[in-house]
């Protein structure tokens, strides 16, 4: 009972005058009250002492009266009634009401002068009306608003319609409080009279009615949803109720019957949690098994009602037969709900490890399975029971070491003994046990040096890597030798050894014997997967030891390279380069203006004319078989936060940069990674006509050279060179024919989904912050740049069919990649690509062309009105039945989710919505769950 700071307070007041508190809201509420009019009774004050019922009226008159008010003007913040507080000569209207009702034989004198002493008293307290500000009367807390309003309701007119009315209203989260006031009221008033509740109130709101355009409330519930908040709020605590409350429940419980958003089945979560344990015990739990068992649920809602059983209720008996029925049914989506609920809820390693052996397919590619199965307390054991064939164990570590924060105890004192495993699934244990010592030893980068830069609204902070190369003293001496007898093991899998690898840098420093041990490892291995970068990124190793990040680089693009590098990896000769560059720096920062301070950074955060800063160190690099940028680039860090916003590049860096591309296109060979910042939009081209001209030459030669046969030029490098150009040179659009019509469309829509590894800077990541940055899809603080906006959307209409449909797979890029749902709804929803695009594509028999059409489809103005529109959606959004389906469900789901729907098509999306809802057993529960969001949104319940 005790929820809130506010009960806490009226139970101890009532405690303290004497009094025993109930355990109902509404009944504490009225106890409260009592208290307060009989302490206030004692002072003395003539209208104190008058008829109780008087003072109860004013109350409740004023409470419905303030609540009404503010429910129409909330919109309105300068309106005072949002304060809830009345004016004074509104306030004394308030109360001549109340007394007139009651009494119409008065003299208007005698009324007048009640409410002066009404208004007298409410300017020191008049019970619970205070004047909080001068001139404006209401109550010092909304709680008492509501319920006042509440007693109003139950005094004045038809106490069930009034709930009702109130439950079914447009602005119903405002009167929730109000509500559930009004029902304890009318369950302590009138005992059993008060299961008028559901059989006048609940059930009536909830049935389909005549009117199509007023139907929602059959699909969104409220009166099921009431049922389970009043069960929840305690009005039905006493043993009278029991059977009420059993029916409450059972009839809540149908909101399990269709879709539930991830909000809505929070919201349902924590109705079921504050009831007794008596009550799951002895209603919950019955009513639950009693749903499974009926013929009338469909299996796509399973997991919602599973979810919620599993919580409170440990019969794994009934757990995993309902897992097994789901499995049996051998579609995807409601096998991974089955894996979703074993996952959470089922403790049996032995019967859990067999689904998983038995269904790996299913689910060993899905993110939050594989996250549930690594968060397990008992996940060791689970591995243990499980027969792993090679490649499911090199494929499980893969996944382990990509997910790896989530394989990691929390607060597990390590275990410092190793063994030699004996198993696959002990090898897997041992990687999970070397990742914990990674996540809780790994180097930490720290700032060594800040350029302050006058016009810059920020500084720019600089890490000189090998600078933090301290021998880590608390582990034992045992562990560090274990680890390297581990490292003999050559029956190991490739991700055991190479995250035993990183450990032992961790601990070790580079000298010779183990240098050269670690380039045979390399030799025998050199194509090392991606997940090695990242976990030697994040390790922090390439902060302590650069040259040998830079040898094992080296190695895995060309191989047999790491002989070249072993008269410089031992770590003195490391450190001695940090301390030559970190003096170079500052003697540089002493001297240079800020002209200079910014072609620096741009210098280092594009690799290109590090030579005018470093040329002492052109001989180093020549030496080792590196280049300069290199050298620098493993030495160097900048903090990228805000890094490129404001800064300036001059035409002459322009050249050098641009020129640099224009090799790398000619010579069809990758440039560096750090050239791509020139392409996003934070930073300020400072052109001339020049620059433009010979970067509109380069896209030209790009046009002339790419070829899918190639790996480099890339697709992304025309499309960002282009969307840079765009934004200073109008005429660029000529050139959009060509390129549309060059590149391939599955290319264009492949840069969406491309995942940003934060330790790489590939032109996908900038397409994408380019666009941001224009569109303002990602910040808040600076507005979308109209004029960018206009000239691409120009491309949107563009007579080549070509142009139309590859920008608007661009687009596509904005939308998914913005964070903000109110963007995507809001203006970007303004722009509309042609129909009948996206349905040329989808009658295609290639997938990625029907992939394509189903984008595109996403984007326009979608013709939901014609019934054969309707089904194509509808067909398509079924439970798939073949492996071509599955892989078109997913952007099927994001179509539903994101397709504009226009106020003029409101009804017939509504419709559209309504037909999914409706039918819970054809579609998936993803599906149901996206229906129930967008239908909200429609109704403006969202």
């Amino acid at each position: 009972m005790l929820t809130t700071p506010l009960q806490v307070t009226i139970i101890l007041l009532i405690i303290k005058n004497g009094g025993r508190p109930p355990g109902e809201r509404e009944t504490l509420f009225d106890e409260y009250w009592r208290t307060i009019l009989k302490r206030e009774k004692s002072k003395d004050k003539d209208l104190i002492k008058s008829d109780d019922q008087i003072l109860l009226n004013v109350h409740s008159f004023l409470g419905y009266l303030l609540h009404y008010r503010a429910a129409s003007n909330t919109s309105d913040s300068s309106n005072i009634n949002v304060q809830s507080l009345l004016p004074e000569d509104e306030f004394r209207a308030a109360i001549e009401e109340v007394l007139r009702k009651n009494d119409r034989f008065s003299s208007d004198e005698d009324i007048n002068n009640k409410v002066d002493k009404f208004v007298t008293d409410a300017k020191d307290r008049l019970v619970l009306i205070v004047e909080p500000q001068p001139g404006l009367f209401g109550f010092e807390l909304r709680s008492f608003q509501e319920f006042f309003a509440a007693v109003y309701l139950f005094k004045n007119g038809d106490r069930f319609e009034n709930l009702k009315e109130k439950i079914g209203a447009i602005d119903s989260e405002h009167w929730r409080y109000v509500s559930l006031f009004l029902a304890g009221r009318i369950v302590r008033e009138l005992g059993e009279d008060s299961e008028k509740i559901l059989t006048q109130v609940c059930r009536p709101l909830d049935r389909p009615v005549e009117d199509k355009n007023q139907n929602q409330n059959h699909f969104l519930r409220p009166g099921a949803w009431f049922a389970l908040e009043v069960v929840a709020d305690g009005s039905l605590s006493k043993s009278q109720y029991r059977n009420f409350q059993y029916d409450l429940i059972d009839y809540g419980l149908e909101v399990l019957d269709t879709g539930l958003t991830d909000k809505q089945m929070s919201q349902l979560v924590s109705y079921t949690k504050q009831l007794s344990q008596s009550d799951k015990d002895d209603l919950l739990q019955i009513i639950l098994e009693r749903k499974f068992n009926g013929k009338n649920f469909p299996e796509s809602c399973w997991e919602n009602a599973l979810y919620i059983y599993g919580e409170y209720f440990p019969q794994e008996g009934f757990l995993k037969e309902k897992v097994d029925a789901l499995f049996e049914t051998e579609q995807k989506s409601l096998i991974l709900s089955a894996f979703s609920i074993t996952l959470l809820y089922i403790s049996d390693p032995q019967w859990i490890a067999k689904c998983l052996e038995n269904y790996w397919s299913y689910w060993i590619e899905n993110e939050d399975i594989v996250i549930k199965f690594l968060s397990r307390d008992d996940k060791n054991e689970l591995l243990r029971c499980w027969s792993l064939s090679e490649s499911q164990s090199e494929k499980l570590a893969e996944i382990i070491i990509e997910d790896w924060e989530y394989d990691l105890p929390n607060s597990e004192e390590i275990n410092w003994e190793f063994t030699q495993p004996q198993t696959l699934a002990e090898q897997l244990i041992l990687l999970s046990k070397v990742l914990q010592i990674i996540a809780n030893y790994r180097r930490m980068k720290i700032f060594d040096l800040r350029i302050e830069i006058d016009d810059l609204s920020h500084h720019i902070d600089i890490l000189i890597t090998s600078r933090d190369t301290s021998y880590i003293s608390d582990i034992p001496s045992e562990t560090i030798d274990s680890v390297a007898r581990l490292l003999q093991n050559n029956d190991f899998i490739l991700p055991v050894k190479l995250t035993l690898w990183i450990v032992f840098w961790l601990f070790n420093q580079p000298e010779k014997q183990n240098i050269e041990l670690f380039g045979n490892f390399l030799k025998d291995n050199p194509t090392l997967p991606e997940y090695f970068d990242k976990l030697w990124f994040v390790s922090g190793l390439e902060y302590s030891w650069p040259i040998l990040t830079l040898a094992i680089k080296a190695n895995t693009n060309q191989q047999d390279t790491f002989a070249n590098f072993l008269d410089y990896l031992d770590s003195s000769t490391q450190i001695s380069i940090a301390e030559e560059i970190d003096k170079g720096i500052k003697e540089f920062l002493d001297k240079a203006d800020d002209e200079e301070k910014q072609r620096f950074v741009i210098a280092l955060l594009t690799s290109v004319g590090l030579d005018e800063f470093f040329p002492k160190l052109i001989s180093t690099a020549r030496k080792i078989g590196v280049q300069l940028y290199e050298l620098v680039g493993a030495y160097l860090k900048l903090s990228l936060m805000y890094l490129e916003l404001g800064l300036e590049y001059p035409p002459e860096q322009l050249q050098k940069m641009l020129r640099t591309v224009e090799t790398a296109i000619q010579n069809r060979e990758k440039p560096y990674n750090y050239l791509w910042p020139i392409f996003i939009f934070e930073g300020i081209w400072l052109c001339s006509l020049q620059v433009i001209d010979y970067a509109r030459q380069i896209l030209e030669l790009f046009l002339e050279k790419y070829s899918e046969s190639h790996s480099f030029p890339s697709a992304s490098l025309g499309i960002a060179l282009f969307l840079k150009l765009l934004e200073y040179d109008a005429n660029i659009l000529d050139l959009a024919p060509n390129l549309f019509t060059t590149l391939p469309l599955e290319k264009l829509i492949k840069v969406d989904t491309y995942k940003f590894d934060i330790s790489d800077n590939s032109p996908e990541t900038y397409i994408t912050r380019l666009l941001n940055f224009k569109f303002q899809t990602g910040r808040f603080f600076i507005k979308p740049d109209q004029e960018y906006i206009s000239r691409f959307t120009l491309l949107l209409t563009h007579s080549n069919k070509l142009v139309r449909i590859g920008s608007a797979l661009i687009l596509k890029v904005i939308r998914d990649s913005s964070r903000r749902k109110i963007i995507k709804r809001k203006w970007l929803s303004d722009i509309r690509i042609d129909f009948s695009l996206g349905r040329e594509f989808i009658n295609k028999e290639n997938p990625k062309d029907r992939l394509i059409g189903i984008t595109l489809l996403s984007l326009s103005d979608y013709p939901i009105e014609e019934k054969q529109y309707q089904h194509l959606i509808l067909n398509n959004l079924q439970n798939p039945k073949t492996e071509a389906e599955e892989a078109e469900e997913e952007a099927w789901n994001q179509l539903i989710q994101e397709i504009p729907m226009d106020s003029e098509k409101h009804f017939m999306w509504r419709t559209f919505l309504e037909e999914i809802l409706r039918k819970p057993a054809v579609y998936s529960s993803s599906v149901l769950s996206i229906a129930m969001e967008r239908y909200l949104e429609l109704v403006g319940k969202s």
